[in-house]
């Protein structure tokens, strides 16, 4: 029987990695041993660690955590190499998964990386640091695929994970009078971004006093950093932020997926984005694209408001949503995000990721 090697750093990648192996196993027997979280552990595979709390925000915090990092690459392509694993998945985590990728290249150990390192923004030569390392590349984003093909990585455009369940969430709930704030996933974004989407709120109540206004509060988010929220009186949303965004009209999130959940669950939405100096200097120096938000950078124009740094306030947030919030604006809006779901389909990944990786498996090691 086979053993197939996975690693997953982030909520997101084990939830995306468990749905792999599902897949898998009801295709053949086979044995999944790596790092995850509960997701992967509930699906049967066995895990060595889980690094889910060790995730982090921008360029400079990962710094801290590096010696972690060393050693659990170095332990877990050991244990690849003895159990002889028949091929390698890593889902997402960009930084540690590029480093465990050459690790098993030097232990003749294929490898695929879903979603693999972002490309757009900056730094492509990481295609080219995996096309040197011989990893396969199973891509969310059609643009990208080109990218990673143009560097001469072996790559698959797979469509987007979050794409299935999402079909099944859109229009099952009637729209709200609601705006919806999801300040991030990670404390360090709530701390920062939060907040200024109070404020804003604070102002928008008066000026649409018949919305309400929700907070969705993300799974490991301590309640006290929901507190200024509490305060203005806005509710705290502690269910599926997805559902969240199902039922209201409008949304102000973070920068990142969120951005792509709402549009394509129908509700325009306006982007923030603030981190540390570094990071945001380090990204303007490197960055290659105008836009952060997902769903403009697939559409390839500005069709959602995104603030950046100091523009994220509480006028500048309120005056993006007056803005969109306009008849006419709105609708055209919701026009324009439709076209997503022709880019980038309805397809479930999850069951071509799993093909892929298990003819990975059958081809001799180093080939």
């Amino acid at each position: 029987m086979k053993t197939f090697l996975i690693s997953a750093g982030e909520v997101s990648g084990d939830m995306y990695g468990a749905r792999v192996v599902k897949k898998i196993k009801e295709r053949r027997e086979c044995n999944f041993l790596g790092i995850g979280g509960p997701e992967l552990a509930e699906a049967g595979v066995e895990l060595l660690e889980n690094p889910l709390t060790h995730s982090t925000y921008g360029f400079s915090a990962p710094l801290s955590k590096l010696g972690y990092f060393y050693r659990l690459g170095r332990e877990l392509a050991g244990e690849a190499q003895e159990k002889k694993v028949a091929a390698a998945l890593l889902v997402d985590f960009t930084g540690f998964n590029m480093y465990l990728a050459l690790l098993l290249r030097r232990r003749g150990i294929p490898a695929l990386h879903y979603i693999p390192p972002g490309v757009w923004f900056w730094g492509q030569w990481r295609a080219s640091f995996l096309a040197r390392q011989g990893v396969a590349v199973a891509s969310i984003f059609p643009q990208e695929a080109e990218i990673y093909r143009e560097k001469g990585v072996s790559t698959f455009f797979v469509g987007h994970p979050l794409l299935p369940q999402l079909k099944e969430l859109r229009g099952k709930w009637e729209k709200e009078k609601r705006i919806a704030l999801l300040p991030g996933s990670r404390t360090q974004e709530v701390r920062e971004l939060l907040p200024p989407m109070v404020e804003a709120a604070v102002i928008l109540k008066k000026k649409m006093p018949d919305m309400s206004f929700s907070v969705s509060r993300a799974p490991g988010i301590d309640e006290e950093l929901l507190k200024p929220a509490q305060e203005a009186g806005l509710r705290v949303h502690e269910g599926s932020s997805r559902e969240l965004l199902a039922r209201s009209t409008l949304a102000i999130t973070a920068s990142g997926t969120a951005t792509l959940e709402a549009a394509l669950l129908g509700t325009p939405a306006v982007i923030v984005y603030r981190v540390d100096s570094l990071t945001y200097f380090l990204g303007k120096l490197l960055a290659r694209v105008e836009a952060i938000g997902l769903p403009n950078l697939i559409l390839g124009e500005n069709i959602l408001p995104e603030l950046l740094q100091q523009e994220v306030n509480g006028t500048r947030i309120s005056q993006a949503v007056m803005k969109i919030w306009e008849p006419d604006v709105y609708e055209e809006i919701c026009e324009r995000l439709a076209g997503l779901e022709e880019i980038l389909g309805w397809e479930d990944p999850a069951d071509r990721v799993g093909e892929i990786l298990l003819e990975l498996g059958e081809k001799p090691h180093g080939s």
